[in-house]
């Protein structure tokens, strides 16, 4: 009966999590192509839907609600996870990971996506592909030995009001632990970090010794290593101590035209890289978490006859604007260092930065001086672009 309320759940959810990204993608996107614990971390009300979730059910998600761990079920495997002597090394995996920007490389959320949309993440899909392949030699191995919300949510297998119940009935005979993907000892250990409540222990049971129920954690069972406590509360601070952090730092950024406040872009980006594939000079980057940003290099900048950017977000997080308003839309401005450009030190003669000035916001005095419009200036680029020396910068707002 669990077996097959699991089936049904898999199922729906992930009927649910396919159709709900193509049909509304600006409001489930987010969730599903950024990285699910940055939102988790910065916004309270998602950490205490978290917290709650996670105390009630303990790790039963990565079992009945993972899209990415029903397409592990649903492929036929030849060995399961718990057969490799590895060390699991997840939770480590995940503050490295956090700490890095690159939490994004093994979520599963980011994985289930990148499959999906191959034809637009070809490097990180093939990595994702990976992942799956090695699955037909190991069952539900990414689960047990490098997902990092397994290994979050594992945790709280520890203290969840769900829990496997072993009764005394059992006569160890071990068939739960042979049909069990991921862990040793089945008929042991009632609180392992690494159960998913499958349901699979309690259908080959042949004395009804193993059952599912929501009770408070008694003294034998919740023993937890002091450990465990540190990691569940370093991965915590580090998760909020790191997405602020990020976030101060990511906001000196220069992002692309019309993008005027942090907040709502990085709300409404759904990191898709549709932008990025689209700059016909390449300067949109999209790196780690955070939404796309702009970047210039040599002879590259931002065209002052092109909006495509804003004409293929599909979630207006880069505004829909036309070659004419692009003029008042202001990216960033451009600042001059005196003490190393040519005309100020009085070296030689260079208008450079005067002729590329799409906006003519580059005034250049008798003297041979030159100074920034701040009143013209858009912060496109073209000026950096072009400087010799690289004596103007563009500056974020």
């Amino acid at each position: 009966m669990i077996s097959t309320l699991r089936k049904i759940s898999q199922f729906l959810f992930f009927f649910f999590f396919v159709s709900s990204f193509f049909l509304f993608p600006e409001v489930f996107g987010i969730y599903f192509l950024s990285l699910p614990y940055s939102i988790l971390f910065k916004f309270s009300l998602f950490f205490i839907l978290f917290l709650i979730l996670a105390l009630i059910t303990g790790r039963a998600f990565c079992g009945w609600v993972c899209p990415l761990g029903a397409i592990f079920d649903l492929l036929p495997s030849f060995g399961k996870a718990k057969d490799w002597n590895l060390k699991e090394i997840k939770f480590y995996i995940f503050i490295f990971l956090m700490l890095t920007s690159l939490l994004f490389l093994l979520d599963p959320f980011s994985i289930f996506t990148r499959i999906a949309l191959i034809y637009r993440f070809i490097p990180l899909s093939i990595f994702s592909i990976i992942i799956i392949i090695v699955n037909f030699a190991s069952k539900r191995w990414f689960c047990k030995f490098l997902c990092p919300a397994g290994g979050l949510l594992g945790i709280f297998n520890k203290v969840s009001l769900l829990n496997r119940e072993i009764k005394e009935t059992c006569n160890s005979c071990m068939l739960c632990e042979y049909k069990c993907p991921m862990l040793k000892d089945v008929y042991k250990n009632s609180r392992d970090v690494n159960c998913i409540f499958c349901g699979d222990c309690v259908k080959v049971c042949p004395v009804n010794a193993i059952s599912f129920k929501f009770s408070l954690p008694e003294g034998k069972d919740f023993n937890p290593e002091r450990r465990e406590f540190l990691k569940l509360g370093g991965i915590i601070t580090a998760g909020i101590l790191f997405s602020t952090f990020t976030e101060m730092e990511y906001m000196k950024s220069i992002f692309p035209p019309g993008v005027l406040n942090y907040q709502r872009y990085s709300k409404k980006c759904l990191r898709c890289g549709l932008c990025v594939e689209k700059c016909p000079t390449s300067i949109i980057k999209l790196n780690g978490i955070e939404p796309p940003y702009i970047e210039f290099s040599k002879e590259k900048y931002c065209i002052e006859t092109c909006n495509i950017c804003g004409n293929v977000c599909p979630t207006d997080a880069i505004p829909d604007f036309s070659i004419k308003e692009k003029k008042k839309l202001k990216m960033g401005k451009a600042v001059i260092n005196r003490d190393t450009c040519y005309t100020w030190r009085k070296e030689k003669f260079c208008n450079i930065c005067y002729v590329k000035c799409p906006y003519e916001a580059i005034e250049l005095k008798e003297s041979f001086e030159v100074y920034v419009l701040n009143n013209k200036c858009t912060g496109c680029g073209a000026c950096e672009a072009y400087c010799p020396n690289g004596s103007i910068i563009i500056h974020p707002l």
